[in-house]
């Protein structure tokens, strides 16, 4: 079973949202349709268009740092970028990882237990600059 993580990482904001669903509600699925819509998050707005990256590709979106996500079972990600009114900037990026103990590993990797503990998904854990979460 393949896992999706979503991460959201606050540019301006600083904050990183990660979390894991099944591959098989997504078999032949889009990642596009996880992506929150501009209606969905309030004074939030889509900037650009989504991109996709499956395999490989990740070498063109993360540059030195795909190799962690290979390492740990990488399938796809989906990546979208939003603005404030403020000018603030959010990029969303949703991460399909080939097993539970994959998606759970890439998660363990990229969140800190200094991080404040919260009660979303499996375990998620607010950063200085993230929010992390898995399911």
């Amino acid at each position: 079973m393949k896992i999706k993580i979503i991460f959201l990482f606050f540019v301006s904001a600083a904050l990183f949202f990660l979390l894991l669903q099944g591959k098989s509600l997504l078999l032949g699925q889009s990642l596009f349709k996880y992506l929150p819509q501009s209606d969905e998050v309030k004074s939030w707005n889509t900037y650009g268009t989504p991109q996709e990256f499956e395999g490989e590709d990740l070498y063109l979106y993360i540059n030195g740092g795909a190799e962690i996500y290979h390492e740990y079972g990488f399938s796809r990600v989906v990546v979208q970028e939003y603005k404030n009114r403020n000018r603030k900037s959010i990029s969303v990026e949703i991460f399909e990882m080939e097993s539970p103990k994959a998606a759970f590993g890439i998660y363990t990797f990229k969140s800190s237990p200094r991080g404040k503990e919260l009660a979303l998904g499996n375990e998620g854990r607010m950063e200085a600059y993230y929010l992390n979460f898995w399911k």
